[in-house]
């Protein structure tokens, strides 16, 4: 399995983020990679382009 990089395209995997709008199986793109290995992901609804959440995520919460 690749590696998950910069400016890639993942999808949530976890209900960990309902809270903040958003839903297993949605959509966003990584803007940020810290060196714990965790990600800065940017949600946005795919109809209008605004963003839903910037969550900070775990490896386990995405994947490609």
């Amino acid at each position: 399995m690749t590696e998950i990089q910069l400016y890639d395209q993942v999808r949530i995997v976890t209900s960990r983020f309902e809270g903040d709008g958003v839903v297993a199986g949605m959509r966003g793109y990584v803007v940020e990679k810290f060196a714990d290995g965790e990600f800065e992901v940017e949600v946005s609804d795919p109809a209008t382009g605004e963003t839903v959440a910037l969550l900070t995520v775990r490896p386990g919460d995405v994947e490609r």
